[in-house]
């Protein structure tokens, strides 16, 4: 009979069976039997998963805790286990070619592992991922331009605050030609920005500045004297104190004086640059053929004594102007003398100045044979005739001549009381007839007799 190990027991029935020779066999046979089919068991059980020696749990007791389970062991006691769910395998077998692909490229896999956190950082921004996946172009752009991006990376405030002006950029996007223009003249702005304080006080002054490019022709013209300007720029001062000085040498007076030679007291002004011995004239408001000059006696407070030593006019007058004067020249030399030769009763005698222009001389002439009488302007009048112009019938004009030159002579003569003769100088100048606005002058007066020189670019009464 074959021993086993889990029936030594069969082994003593054996013995005592043994002495009974009669039922031996047939014990013994029913036995090796037993023997035989326990043998078969412990083959199967040794071929079957079993808990360890001294193992009373199972893990597969309950059956909700293998149901679709695989069976493995435990890679530090050995213990059987149920674990991986059949259908992970079936997954995992589904994707059988992606684990090949995963497989070649372990070593990334690998990488990919050591920065899982950064992968599951990846994972929670899966749509900006999407987003950025979607302008793959334009990452690639930015990636080729890594530099550029570098630098606004490190201007980022600066970004920020263009940011928060996009308004004005599209203001100056709009006005790109104009930046364009001002791009061009970079040292001219920065010149303006070196001058931020004289600019700050010129846009103070604006109003003032409008007025100035209003009247520019002028400060073109005061610009041509700038030795000038800058003369007066260095005594400013003094200019601005001129219009005192300028008051201070006049004065005026309600003093009631009647005129006269002798001392003569007014009452007048504090603050005046009157001085003793200093020559003033006091001159009447009303007329100033009434006047009194002299010198300065003394000056005090509002009192000024002066010693009258010359008079105009006369009578009593409180309307007095005070004015510093100066000394009176010395008496010239006596005139020359010129003999005017008498004609005879048809002849006139005038006075004239000598064609070289340094003397004084008589002309005698015939008024009947040298006077040429006229009832209409002449248009012009031509140098070196005498006109008796005809107003009876009129008053008429006469044009002097457009070009005259110097010591040119035209008489007039004629009698003038009831219709006027008006002169139209033609645009030349004419000392001590009329006001130069005025082109023309009248002549009125009764028999007059006139003889017009032109010299020195003016026409003037004998000269």
């Amino acid at each position: 009979m074959a021993a086993n190990n889990y029936f030594d027991w069969a082994v003593s029935l054996y013995r005592f069976i043994k002495r009974d020779t009669a039922r031996a066999e047939e014990v013994n046979s029913a036995l090796d039997d037993i023997s035989n089919g326990f043998t078969a068991v412990e083959t199967k059980t040794n071929a079957s998963l079993k808990l360890p020696d001294g193992e009373t749990a199972t893990p597969f007791a309950v059956a909700a805790t293998r149901k679709g389970k695989l069976v493995s062991f435990n890679a530090t006691t050995g213990a059987v286990e149920a674990t991986i769910s059949t259908v992970d395998v079936s997954t995992v077998a589904a994707i059988a070619a992606d684990v090949t692909t995963v497989s070649g490229i372990a070593s990334n896999v690998t990488t990919v592992a050591g920065i899982s956190g950064n992968v599951t950082t990846v994972a929670t921004n899966a749509a900006n991922v999407a987003t950025v996946a979607g302008i793959s172009s334009s990452v690639t752009a930015v990636a080729t331009n890594n530099t550029d991006v570098s630098t606004v990376a490190t201007g980022i405030a600066n970004v920020g605050t263009v940011a928060g002006i996009s308004a004005n950029v599209t203001s100056v996007a709009g006005i790109a030609g104009n930046v364009t223009t001002v791009a061009g003249i970079t040292a001219n702005i920065a010149a303006v920005v070196a001058d931020e304080v004289d600019i700050g006080v010129v846009s103070t002054s604006i109003a003032g500045v409008n007025a100035v490019a209003s009247i520019d022709a002028a400060v073109t013209t005061v610009a041509g004297n700038n030795a000038a300007v800058s003369t007066c720029a260095n005594n400013i001062a003094a200019i601005i104190a001129a219009p005192d000085y300028a008051a201070a040498l006049q004065g005026t007076s309600t003093t009631s004086l009647a005129i006269g030679t002798g001392a003569k007291t007014f009452t007048t002004q504090t603050g005046k640059q009157f001085a003793a011995g200093q020559y003033v004239i006091a001159v009447s408001d009303a007329n100033a053929a009434n006047y009194m000059f002299g010198t300065v006696t003394s000056y005090a407070g509002t009192s000024l004594v002066m010693n009258v030593i010359s008079i105009g006019g006369s009578g009593t007058f409180a309307d007095w102007t005070i004015n510093l004067s100066g000394a009176r020249g010395a008496a010239g030399a006596a005139g020359v003398a010129t003999d005017l030769t008498p004609g005879a009763a048809s002849a006139l005698q005038l006075l004239r100045v000598n064609t070289a222009g340094t003397a004084i001389e008589g002309y005698t002439f015939s008024a009947n044979t040298q006077w040429t009488t006229i009832t209409a302007d002449p248009l012009p009048a031509v140098a070196g005739t005498f006109y008796r112009p005809d107003t009876s019938g009129g008053t008429f004009s006469f044009t002097m001549p457009a070009t005259p030159a110097n010591n040119d002579r035209i008489g007039i003569a004629g009698n003038f009381a009831t219709n006027k003769l008006t002169i139209d100088w033609n645009g030349a100048g004419h000392f001590g007839l009329t006001d130069v606005a005025d082109p023309t002058t009248d002549i009125t007066d009764d028999n007059t007799v006139i003889v017009l020189t032109y010299f020195v670019d003016e026409w003037g009464f004998g000269v």
